[in-house]
């Protein structure tokens, strides 16, 4: 399906250069209507990149690019709350990432690239009302635990856990 749209050009008196008017429903880079686009990223949620593409006639590679460009529009608007009870853990997805729980509210609040301190420490100080920290959990390594400790969080090492 095409749309044909008759926009006027306009001649620029100073450089001579030609140019169309803006329409603000359509994406200029990709020369898509703007709820095409939004329906692009929103799909990726939910179905395969290929499908997607194919749905619509454009190439896998633009709607990877799409997607990619939504996520990052949710991911500015999201507002981590800071868990009372905070758990951390490790999982191997071709590489061995952290995971960062809420235990009291039994949810994941982040995967992380990796388990590096690091990385987790950086990740902890993002998070905003520190003061909310009452427990921390590890399962994998409390010695780990104790140095993040001392660092970021006002809390302190014991030998079951890390508690306030």
């Amino acid at each position: 399906m095409a749309i044909h749209l008759d926009v006027p050009r306009f001649k620029c008196h100073d450089c001579v250069k030609t140019f169309t008017a803006v329409v603000p429903e359509v994406d200029a880079d990709r020369q898509m209507a703007e709820r095409l686009r939004k329906w692009i990223g929103r799909q990726g949620l939910d179905y395969p990149f290929t499908e997607i593409a194919k749905q619509v006639g454009v190439d896998e590679k633009t709607v990877r690019a799409i997607f990619a460009e939504y996520v990052a529009e949710l991911e500015k608007d999201l507002r981590r709350e800071t868990p009372t009870i905070l758990g951390l853990d490790e999982i191997y997805l071709s590489t061995p990432r952290g995971v960062i729980t809420n235990i009291g509210d039994r949810c994941l609040v982040d995967m992380l690239d990796n388990r590096r301190k690091v990385t987790i420490v950086e990740f902890l100080r993002s998070l905003p009302n520190q003061r909310r920290f009452r427990q921390l959990s590890d399962v994998r390594g409390l010695a780990r635990l104790g140095a993040i400790s001392g660092e970021i969080l006002p809390i302190k090492a014991d030998k079951l856990g890390l508690e306030a």
